[in-house]
């Protein structure tokens, strides 16, 4: 069972429906934040992630089955409830995690050469295209690179 923390969802929810009733096509940014609740970190974040993360955000836990199943349930709940004229508002783009190839800061999974990384975000982002356009068919899945294209940031202690 999972549940929302009802004030959190309803600030969402209040601003995708402010945006995409205005017109706005909008675009979520999905990551995941260490919440400080161990049963919740230990579930939705990398099992590398290191405790001083610099910006507290981590890989998705994509490492094993309940992982992934905990990101996929998410995914679906959420692209069911901001689906294509949603009462909440429609959500038409989703961007898996940010700016991987600088994971120490972004998407943080522990010291990491480019295979690790890539094989991880990859289950992750194959996850989130699964789970979302289930509910959204047309839905657009993004990855997040940043400006140092060609280059892992970060790669060991």
């Amino acid at each position: 069972r999972f549940y929302w923390r009802e004030d959190a969802l309803r600030a969402l929810d209040e601003q995708v429906r402010t945006f995409s009733s205005a017109g706005a096509v909008v675009y979520l940014i999905l990551l995941a934040r260490k919440t400080g609740d161990a049963s919740i970190d230990r579930l939705l974040l990398h099992p590398g992630m290191r405790a001083d993360s610099p910006n507290q955000l981590g890989a998705f836990r994509s490492t094993d089955e309940p992982g992934r199943e905990a990101l996929r349930t998410l995914l679906r709940a959420l692209a069911r409830r901001y689906a294509t004229r949603s009462p909440h508002g429609t959500v038409h783009g989703w961007i898996v995690g940010n700016e991987v190839n600088s994971h120490r800061w972004w998407y943080d999974l522990g010291p990491a050469d480019l295979a690790t990384v890539a094989d991880a975000y990859e289950r992750a982002v194959r996850v989130a295209h699964e789970a979302i356009t289930a509910e959204i068919p047309a839905a657009r899945i993004y990855l997040s690179l940043e400006h140092h294209w060609n280059c892992l940031l970060y790669t060991s202690d």
